[in-house]
């Protein structure tokens, strides 16, 4: 084919030419693959002849500037670091997320009156149901259908949504105890067909096998399911990593959510250095740039979720983990060893955690999560004093003030 030099034809020809550039890149964006895009080009240029402009030049490359020098393995776009803006009158808080929910003394709604806008439930298939609870000897304390997804339905039907005027969805994190998880799973698929459309389900994947769920599956799954899946020993899984030729751009659209141990990733000790937060903020980055959002649990929140020490009265309720009193969320009182439950170690880790523009805090005390949230920090005319170092003679327990005063989320 000669080379047309000068008027129509060679506006005929440039033409020509961006047609058939734009088609190459649409096929090359679509999710085909590379191997399609290629032989697109291939062809193209045979017709064209030495003046292909989407012809490769030295090593492999494409003229920059042109429209054929795109990516052939389309990703998913960066997300953009979350910004914490103080707001005492806030309804919800976007990154408040009850971990194991079903272990509050009332799940979901001691989570939704704190503004917690996504939660966590262990579920057991056993006897036809979805039991909650978290280990298989422990009593359940309902189920999901009574706990969660009735309870959601009515409240959008009440209000017009779960959080009306909230733009992202109210999610619920569901983790599969039992094994084998098939029958589970497919019964969460027909429990959660009549969830409100501003309700999404987070199904886990393993990071050791990402296919183990089969990945048309997981591909095909309905629009109000997403997944998360666990570090790759703190890393991004290569099949979710862009920068990786394992990328899998069909299979990361579905997934959403990296979980990392926070005891693994970032830290054994709960006293964090400053080398550790730096490292931790790298990660959390680098997951956004892979568009994927980041949840960190196991950090140093506390085990308890009411002050069951200051009530004076045994377990009480359907529940073996929680006390008998009302205050929900407020932090136990510190005994000498419980070094878990310390005030100050929590605020260090919800303050860098905010920092690094974490998407999902983790916590077993909604109450102080909520107030953290609420004022990026810690909530104004609040102290928190450091437990006084052990003593030969054990100190008496040290009242820790509840950071949930001060006025509570709108409903």
């Amino acid at each position: 084919m000669q080379r047309p030099d000068s008027g129509a034809g060679a506006l005929e020809y440039i033409a020509v030419t961006l047609l058939i550039a734009g088609i190459v890149t649409a096929v090359s964006m679509s999710g085909v693959g590379a191997t399609v895009a290629h032989a697109c080009t291939s062809a193209v240029c045979r017709v064209l002849g030495d003046s292909c402009p989407l012809a490769q030049r030295g090593r492999g490359e494409t003229p920059p500037g042109t429209l054929a020098h795109q990516t052939v393995r389309p990703t998913k776009p960066p997300l953009p670091k979350p910004v914490c803006r103080p707001n005492p009158d806030a309804p919800w808080f976007d990154r408040l997320n009850a971990h194991n929910d079903y272990q509050n003394r009332r799940p979901l709604t001691d989570s939704l009156n704190a503004g917690a806008t996504s939660v966590e439930a262990d579920v057991w298939w056993e006897d036809g149901e979805l039991k909650l609870k978290h280990d298989k000897g422990t009593a359940k304390v309902g189920t999901l259908r009574d706990k969660y997804i009735d309870p959601l339905i009515e409240r959008a039907r009440q209000q017009g949504a779960v959080y009306p005027g909230r733009r992202e969805p109210f999610q619920i994190f569901i983790e599969v105890k039992s094994k084998p998880k098939a029958l589970a799973y497919k019964q969460i698929l027909k429990e959660i067909k009549d969830l409100p459309p501003d309700v999404q389900v987070v199904l886990p994947l393993s990071a050791a096998d990402p296919y183990e769920a089969d990945r048309q599956a997981v591909i095909g799954a309905p629009s109000n399911v997403t997944f998360l899946t666990d570090f790759d020993e703190c890393r991004i899984p290569a099949n979710l990593d862009p920068r990786n030729p394992a990328y899998d751009h069909e299979y990361a659209q579905r997934v959403s959510i990296l979980n990392g141990d926070f005891k693994k990733c970032v830290s054994s000790d709960p006293a964090l250095s400053e080398d550790e937060k730096e490292e931790f903020t790298r990660l959390v980055q680098k997951a956004h740039d892979a568009g994927l959002k980041v949840r960190m649990w196991h950090g140093p929140d506390g085990q308890y979720r009411s002050d069951w020490f200051a009530s004076g009265k045994g377990f009480g309720g359907d529940n073996p983990l929680m006390g008998d009193n009302e205050a929900n969320g407020a932090f136990t009182k510190c005994l000498p060893g419980m070094h878990d439950c310390r005030r100050f170690r929590q605020i260090d880790w919800m303050d860098l955690e905010l920092a690094a523009g974490v998407d999902y805090l983790p916590t077993n005390h909604l109450g102080a999560g909520a107030a953290h949230l609420k004022y990026c920090g810690l909530p104004p005319r609040t102290s928190y004093p450091t437990p006084p170092p052990p003593t030969k003679k054990p100190a008496p327990p040290t009242t820790l003030p509840s950071p949930s005063a001060g006025p509570a989320p709108a409903h």
